[in-house]
């Protein structure tokens, strides 16, 4: 049979074959991010081995499974331009290239997670029975920088997940453990809990060992609601008055790499927590009212940027208190707590961090605060963990349709230079932050309140295959889709915003700065033009404001990448390279590998080494039968003083090369075979996850044969998988590492889009089962939540 146009696979017996075909003819071009350059014959003996075809057809089909599942969700990626709207453009991005199912259309057994390994309970929302957390419509990340906020232990019970529960927002650490309110006058009960979000600022320590960012708890401040648990009704045994889920709605499916949107389940209020947000944002429905409490005791409270209207706060007994001058908090003289009115916003000092907070309200509301105070005459007491609330006790609206929107910043780090960790008060960063100058940054902050990142895009603009190398530029654009604090309405979006959404919205260009996010150092590379002198020192370096509703980021790639250097080997080291050839091409795959039943970490670097010594044997041949590819960087003089030298070399026969190909041919082809040895597959087989969305290895207990010492075999049959109990098996294979959708999305955009695939391709091939082992995470929660995290 011979392969169709974009490859097959056969099903059946031997005497009744049906061929599915892997990319269904409709599958269209397939953008590129990596060239494979190739001259000459160089793959001459290849073009007739149906076996490397069939291979890698068996793997795209298998992988890309993955990754059409992987974007599933997110169709608005792919190629969706607006007919109506002339100035929509579209960004090309990968298809993947199959969309047959991994069970039903290519034979692989499958699994589903149970315990700490199945996805917590904050993804229901995402399943097809509510009542089943095992079942999922869409394949869920695994390893996102926001998971913690997911793990099991926050899933069960974010008020006392702690630090467990935390994620570097950048510039905020972001937490769902407000402390707990003390019971004072405004409360109606003593049950009372909070549920919402905790804002620490954090401040970079480093040593010759170690680089962390820490924080006081003490000096963040947490933004939520009250909840009496005593009034909430249905709470199971895994579940608790403070929980939340994934938001999965029509208007956002709250999955992207850049944030993740929170719906509290006992509590009408939602959050997203975005990569780079300079607020933390907390949505409230009809009747919620919000909460804000810290550990640190204001100094002042500014109300509506009028300095002559500032508030006065009741003490935490209720009772006058006489206070010491030098640390006076805003109490009133008689202890209550007065009510005020407040349009648009609160900025207060909060003494010990020396922190500047601004809380902008998207409807007038009216409040109380109250506060701890260091009395003149010191009385023996247990220390407040609360030492500042602000409690809305009415929103002066009457219009219902739009949500109470909360927004909260810090405004300046080092507001008098006297702060309890003197690392926020650093003065030799060497650039202006935004304490340098604090009225400046609340300007920004008051024109970028009425818009919030919900549910980001990135998308890639990629180079078309004609253009020059010094045009070669990817775009990476990312669309932050800003939404307006009125009625959940779209923000105003530029050009770029229309590439990604493919939905007709405004193309009102964002130069009044309504649009802002932290950006890091090699995003401002790209974003000069957008970037304010507002920044904070991170983890990461110099972190400023960027503003506009989407970004662009242009790559530039130079020329096409290679397997082939720009110049052939040098003509008195060819000799030497030779005799190694002739040393290599006689390696033999150990019976372990050829039988899939070894882990798939060891050998896959193994399997890419044979690619790369077969390769290497074909460049030499080529020259020395005096048909050169095509180097880019090489006089005629080198390229013919190095075939010349090839040609005087003992080089592998023909029949070497072949031997060593069929063997790995055979070592590559048994880890893509479904259902184990009782079918000539693997003895460790490969796995569709159902729970997670993504293939993974089943894992070997291997046991040594007694008379022959080398030899062994796995002793496991599926289920019985090793790697899916123990998170040590295999590299932790089953539990920590990356998705196998994340790790073929470059492979499926570099592969050359032609009837055979290169030989070069090779490396990239074998070099994926690698990937298959050490990219396939699961789960971070098995180690108390601190698994494996994410790069930003």
């Amino acid at each position: 049979m011979s392969p169709r146009q974009y490859g097959s696979i056969s099903s059946g017996s031997d005497g009744d074959q049906e061929s599915v075909e892997l990319i269904p003819p409709h599958g269209g071009n397939v953008a590129r991010t990596i060239d494979v350059q190739v001259s000459g014959d160089i793959l001459g003996p290849l073009k007739e081995r149906k076996w490397f075809h069939y291979a890698l057809a068996v793997l795209l089909g298998v992988m890309s499974v993955g990754y059409l599942h992987s974007r599933f969700h997110r169709p608005q990626l792919v190629d969706h331009g607006v007919e109506d709207d002339s100035n929509a453009v579209r960004v090309p991005m990968p298809k993947p290239l199959s969309s047959l199912d991994p069970i039903s259309d290519l034979g692989f057994r499958s699994t589903k997670r149970s315990g700490l390994a199945s996805p917590s309970k904050v993804w229901q929302q995402f399943a097809h029975d509510k009542n089943d957390q095992h079942e999922f419509t869409k394949p869920l990340p695994t390893n996102a920088w926001y998971m913690n906020l997911l793990s099991h232990k926050a899933a069960k019970n974010p008020s006392s997940a702690g630090e467990v529960a935390h994620v570097y927002s950048i510039p905020y650490i972001v937490g769902v453990s407000p402390q707990n309110p003390k019971n004072m006058p405004i409360t109606t009960t003593s049950t009372s809990i909070m549920a919402g979000i905790d804002l620490f600022l954090p401040v970079m320590k480093a040593s010759s060992k170690n680089m962390q960012m820490v924080f006081d708890k003490q000096n963040g401040v947490s933004l939520g609601a009250l909840v009496d648990q005593k009034k909430v009704k249905n709470i199971g045994e895994d579940d608790a008055p403070t929980s939340y889920h994934v938001i999965n709605d029509e208007s956002s499916t709250s999955i992207s790499p850049l944030g993740v949107g929170l719906q509290w389940n006992h509590v009408d209020m939602k959050s997203f927590i975005v990569r780079g947000m300079p607020y933390g944002t907390v949505a409230y429905g009809k009747d919620v009212l919000p909460t804000i409490l810290s550990g640190n005791r204001p100094t002042s409270i500014i109300i509506d940027n009028d300095e002559s209207n500032k508030m006065q706060c009741g003490s935490l007994t209720g009772k006058p208190v006489e206070q010491v001058p030098s640390m006076k908090a805003p109490i009133s003289k008689d202890g209550k707590a007065n009510t005020y009115t407040v349009e648009n916003e609160l900025v207060f000092h909060l003494k010990q961090s020396d922190f500047t907070w601004a809380v902008f309200f998207s409807k007038p509301v009216k409040l109380r605060c109250f506060s701890d105070a260091v009395p003149m005459v010191s009385v023996a007491a247990p220390s407040e963990e609360v030492q500042f609330r602000v409690d809305v006790i009415e929103v002066l609206s009457e219009d219902d349709d739009d949500e109470l929107v909360v927004r909260m910043a810090v405004a300046s780090e080092s507001t008098t230079g006297r702060s309890t960790m003197n690392g926020h008060c650093d003065r030799t960063l060497g650039y202006d932050t935004v304490s340098t100058n604090m009225e400046k940054y609340l300007e920004i902050l008051r024109k970028g309140k009425d818009s919030y990142p919900k549910n980001p895009l990135v998308g890639v603009d990629f180079p078309k295959e004609d253009d020059e190398v010094n045009e070669r530029v990817s775009n990476v654009v990312i669309d932050w889709d800003f939404t307006s604090i009125k009625a959940n309405k779209s923000a105003a979006t530029d050009h770029a915003s229309n590439k990604l959404r493919g939905v007709a919205r405004s193309t009102k260009n964002d130069d009044d700065g309504a649009s802002i996010m932290f950006a890091l150092p090699h995003h401002l590379e790209s974003l000069s033009d957008k970037e304010s002198s507002m920044c904070f020192h991170t983890f990461h370096g110099r972190t400023c404001l960027v503003h506009g509703t989407t970004w662009d980021l242009p790559v530039k790639h130079g020329a096409p990448q290679s397997f082939l250097a720009d110049r052939p080997p040098l003509a008195h080291v060819i000799p030497a390279i030779a005799r190694a050839l002739k040393v290599d091409i006689k390696f033999q795959f150990s019976s372990n590998v050829l039988r899939g039943a070894a882990d798939t970490y060891f050998p896959a670097k193994i399997m890419s080494k044979v690619g790369r010594v077969i390769e290497i044997a074909y460049e030499l041949k080529q020259l020395s039968d005096g048909v050169a590819p095509d180097y880019a960087d090489a006089d005629e003089s080198t390229v013919v003083e190095s075939a010349s030298a090839a040609a005087a070399v003992d080089l592998p026969s023909d029949s070497e090369i072949e031997s060593l190909l069929d063997e790995l041919q055979e070592s590559v082809e048994i880890f893509l075979k479904p259902g184990g040895k009782a079918e000539k597959g693997g003895e460790a087989e490969f796995l569709f996850d159902e729970s997670w969305g993504g293939f993974l290895n089943c894992g070997c207990k291997y046991t040594f044969d007694k008379e022959s010492p080398d030899k062994g075999t796995c002793s496991n049959v599926f289920p019985s998988c090793p790697a899916l109990a123990d998170v040590n098996e295999d590299f932790g294979n089953g539990f920590y590492s990356k998705s196998l959708a994340q790790s073929i999305d470059r492979f499926l955009a570099s592969l050359n889009h032609s009837q055979y695939f290169s030989l070069q391709t090779i490396t990239i091939f074998t070099t994926v089962i690698t990937a298959t082992q050490q990219l396939l995470s699961q789960n971070t929660d098995q180690n108390g939540g601190k698994g494996c995290t994410s790069e930003f």
